[in-house]
């Protein structure tokens, strides 16, 4: 199942092995379904089969994955401190991340009080 899933989120794809690439995710169902009792099958290991279809005609999968969308959605919901008004507070913590980042970059090589009272201690020792 590795090949599969590495042939088909790479970022080229090669239309003469589709074919094969759909008869060997078909085989190698076939084999695992001997080794795995039947409550390990669900509709989401069949779907592999039509993944390598939807790679046939819609190309990479890179190009149409909302796995990163997801993720920083994931990221955005975790901002929300009223629940009446979650797109407001989802704003302000974007906000706040951003100027955050922007301080941290922009001063990053400028010592804190305590740091550049440790480096004078050292510098009269």
């Amino acid at each position: 199942m590795s090949i599969v899933f590495q042939k088909v989120y790479s970022k080229e794809v090669n239309l003469l092995e589709i074919d094969w690439l759909k008869q060997y995710a078909a085989e190698t169902l076939c084999i695992l379904e001997c080794w795995f009792p039947p409550s390990f099958w669900d509709i989401m290991l069949h779907l592999v089969i039509h993944v390598v279809d939807e790679l046939a005609i819609y190309g990479p999968v890179g190009c149409r994955w909302m796995y990163l969308v997801e993720r920083y959605l994931g990221v955005l919901k975790k901002h929300v401190r009223k629940r009446s008004l979650p797109e407001g507070s989802m704003a302000e913590g974007y906000i706040v991340d951003e100027a955050l980042g922007f301080v941290l970059n922009t001063y990053k090589d400028i010592l804190t009080h305590g740091d550049a009272s440790g480096m004078m201690r050292k510098r009269q020792a």
